[in-house]
């Protein structure tokens, strides 16, 4: 009957360890999971945002600009969202944001017309 007993209390001994061990590691593990902050919350709804509106190779161009120009760029981006000349259907292609970057940048357009042996004649 004591051997029942010491059993018993051995058992529930380590099952209260288990348990204390398990609430230690849950504690550890949200204590090295830091809250997300606003910029960065901000910052993933922008980036799928984007992953709705552009094309993956358009969407890999973007990422390789410069951050000034990567936020102007998604403030004209959201501006045409809201006013509606830009809708959630539509991707934008490559080349639609080269033309936004140029149009951003105030890079006009030109035709440059070239014929062999003659020089380049640009039209503007």
């Amino acid at each position: 009957m004591t051997k029942d007993l010491t059993i018993e209390e051995i058992r529930e001994r380590k099952k209260r360890q288990l348990i204390a061990q398990f609430e230690n590691q849950k504690k550890a593990s949200e204590a090295v999971e830091p809250e997300k902050s606003e910029l960065e919350i901000r910052e993933e709804k922008n980036d799928l945002l984007l992953k709705q509106v552009l094309v993956s190779e358009a969407y890999q161009y973007f990422k390789q600009r410069s951050i000034d120009l990567q936020e102007k760029t998604l403030s004209v981006i959201k501006k045409r969202l809201s006013t509606g000349e830009l809708s959630y259907g539509y991707q934008l292609t490559l080349l639609g944001l080269q033309r936004l970057d140029r149009k951003i940048m105030g890079i006009e357009p030109s035709i440059t017309i070239r014929r062999r042996g003659k020089d380049d004649v640009k039209l503007s």
